[in-house]
């Protein structure tokens, strides 16, 4: 086993989370104005580096909400640069975080986000073994407080997709269990 596999956490390439506002401390290079449609009022901040000339190797999202007074982040564990092979761990969050801060971005208050925050989206690297069961099932609503405001799919008789009901693709959410 190398020294970078860690049996007993769970690996993720990929993740978003969402913390409060206060935790981005300043915009470093530009980040583009979201509008309400509504009234022309900016709602928000946001970078892409898919959109940006920054020349980040790897996917990197920043967003700022001001009616939600939240931040939402999501990379990919080529954020950890040389220690890539680790992946995302609880190990090595707060690595990620630094290394955000490292990029010229912008500066976040990566200790206190690495104490605070919610993911809202996660790509796990291995399997984990679950029976999907009706006990799981009623879990999943239960955790999701008003569960009639979320639909299920079944796919491929292997799996469900756990969708929030919404219109707004930046409120969309959603759980994926395969067997």
């Amino acid at each position: 086993m190398k020294s970078y596999e860690e049996p007993n956490f769970i690996k993720f390439d990929t993740i978003k989370i969402r913390t409060k506002i206060a935790y981005f401390k300043k915009a470093i290079v530009k980040f583009n104005p979201k509008y309400n449609p509504r009234n022309e009022n900016i709602t928000g901040l946001y970078y892409s580096s898919k959109n940006d000339s920054c020349n980040i190797p790897f996917d990197l999202f920043i967003g700022v909400s001001y009616p939600k007074q939240s931040m939402s982040i999501e990379f990919s564990s080529k954020i950890l640069l040389n220690d890539y092979p680790k992946l995302i761990t609880k190990n090595t969050f707060r690595q990620c975080l630094d290394n955000l801060n490292k990029l010229g971005i912008c500066e976040i208050d990566a200790e206190a986000i690495s104490n605070d925050c919610s993911f809202s989206m996660t790509h796990i690297t291995s399997d984990v073994q679950m029976e999907l069961t009706d006990n799981t099932l009623d879990t999943l609503s239960i955790l999701t407080n008003n569960y009639k405001n979320y639909n299920w799919k079944h796919y491929e008789k292997s799996g469900i997709t756990f969708s929030k009901d919404v219109i707004t693709e930046n409120c969309k959410e959603d759980i994926k269990i395969t067997r």
